[in-house]
């Protein structure tokens, strides 16, 4: 048999579940016997007494919550005004184009005519000037020709994105005309490392503006006298190239900015058509008289002592001024109005 079981004849008679009432394990405890006496456990527990537990400790009343003030009625959020737009970028560039001018030549008045460019060729690397132009005009003159006319076209070519002034007009070499212009444009979006984009579409459009600068035929050039060709021809020019300058030419200063210290009235000019002559200076006229009388530019005025030849005095894209003669078909000289003398000298 297990222990258990004589475990249990030994306190068969020896253990009470009456005391203190109930039968749980707590409250068994050892009777009065000879056994018990013996061992000295009369009235103590049998087994293991589980803890009394400890009396909880009241809980402290709560306070009473404080009501909530009421909540204010929240403003109407004002609506959000329009962004204003961010004024863009300018750009500025100076570019250096390219030409090959011609001439337009007629056998009669009812001829087509013959165009003569001053190269054979309009790939650069290949092109020589041509021979045949040489028989009937100077490649210089034909330069000092553009010159004249297309100093001015800046403010005509300018667009609402792109301004533009042209600054020289020099030969670059023998049959190549080169025009230096600036251009001030709204800055295109640019990719991360790629190359920087450019206006190219404008620029081939201004070369070609400038290349048909006559293309009414309001300003023929003259030519040698030959039995198979008049003596007058349209003038052009074709762009042949075009890149960013990055020597430009100095521009000119406005004339209003030149620094009036020993500013000369007259100047001493040499000329094949009139010689050494002294002249009214166009800058010096400008900056006595424009300050106090913005209508100065359309002065008309005899510039030279010994020259009845009256000129008007205008102002490029660029802001410089200079006397213009007067032309047939008077465009761009409307402030010149009935060509009245009104000089201011």
């Amino acid at each position: 048999m297990s222990n258990n079981y004589y475990e249990y004849l030994a306190n068969f008679n020896n253990i009470s579940d009456n005391q203190d009432g109930g039968a749980r394990k707590a409250h068994r405890v050892y009777v009065d016997n000879a056994l018990n006496r013996q061992l000295g456990r009369v009235g103590k527990t049998y087994g293991k007494t589980s803890k009394p537990n400890k009396p909880t400790k009241p809980t402290k009343p709560t306070k009473p919550t404080k009501p909530t003030k009421p909540t204010k009625p929240t403003k109407p959020t004002k609506p959000t005004k329009p962004t204003k737009l961010t004024k863009k970028s300018k750009t500025t560039k100076n570019w250096k184009l390219l030409f090959s001018p011609s001439i337009l030549v007629f056998d009669k008045l009812w001829d087509m005519g013959s165009n003569i460019y001053s190269l054979d060729s309009f790939i650069i690397k290949k092109a020589k000037p041509n021979k045949d132009l040489e028989k009937y005009i100077d490649f210089d003159k034909l330069v000092a020709w553009h010159k004249k006319q297309i100093m001015d076209l800046g403010e005509f070519i300018s667009t609402d994105t792109m301004e533009v002034t042209i600054n020289s007009v020099t030969k670059e070499r023998k049959g190549i005309m080169a025009v230096n212009i600036t251009t001030v444009y709204d800055s295109l979006p640019q990719v991360p490392y790629e190359a920087e984009r450019l206006p190219e579409d404008d620029i081939e459009m201004i070369g070609t503006m400038i290349g048909t600068v006559d293309d009414d035929g309001n300003y023929p050039v003259k030519v040698k006298k030959s039995k198979e060709y008049k003596t007058t021809a349209l003038v052009g020019s074709k762009l042949i190239s075009y890149r960013v300058d990055e020597n430009p030419v100095r521009k000119k200063s406005p004339s209003a900015k030149v620094d009036p210290k020993n500013d000369r009235k007259y100047k001493i000019t040499d000329t094949k058509t009139h010689g050494k002559t002294r002249r009214l200076s166009a800058g010096a006229y400008y900056r006595k008289h424009g300050k106090t009388n913005k209508k100065v530019i359309g002065d008309v005025c005899q510039i030279r002592g010994n020259d009845p030849e009256l000129k008007c005095l205008l102002k490029r894209s660029n802001g410089t001024v200079y006397w213009a003669k007067k032309s047939k078909s008077g465009a761009g000289q409307k402030a010149c109005g009935k060509w009245r003398e009104n000089c201011k000298e």
